[in-house]
């Protein structure tokens, strides 16, 4: 399956356009930058262009889409498009590993999409502390995954 165009202007729309190199968060180990990405890859002096960040998201998104994928096809799991759209949306921005390693995930394998749904609520925030920006993005991924 491929993240829809819904999926992608979610991402786009919460991780915004940043051509500099940024920390999200002090405690964070690695840079960002383009439309949310993120590693090892990414230095503090880095600077792209637009069309740099689409080419970075677009091969962000396309390794997420392989690894969510795979874990699904791995746990017989089947989703609907808004509902892959949402999961992608969520391990872009906490990751496969925590996304498959989450309560989430372990209703979803159980077929509870209204209690897969209401866990994307609880991953909103930093280091213990709620993130208006996270909150926000989570009802949003919520709202995409019933729909």
């Amino acid at each position: 399956m491929k993240i829809s165009s819904h999926g992608i202007d979610l991402i786009r729309r919460f991780e915004g356009l940043r051509t500099r190199a940024y920390k999200a968060h002090f405690s964070e180990k690695y840079y960002t930058i383009g439309y949310g990405h993120y590693g090892p890859d990414v230095n503090p002096d880095d600077a792209c262009t637009e069309a740099y960040a689409v080419q970075l998201l677009n091969n962000d998104l396309s390794r997420f889409c392989k690894d969510v994928g795979r874990a699904l096809l791995a746990d017989e799991i089947e989703v609907n498009q808004n509902q892959f759209d949402a999961l992608i949306s969520f391990a872009f921005n906490v990751g496969t590993a925590s996304l498959i390693g989450s309560t989430l995930w372990q209703k979803l394998k159980h077929q509870d999409i209204e209690g897969a749904a209401n866990q994307f609520l609880r991953w909103n925030k930093c280091n213990g502390v709620e993130l208006r920006g996270l909150t926000e993005r989570r009802k949003a991924e919520r709202a995409l995954f019933l729909s």
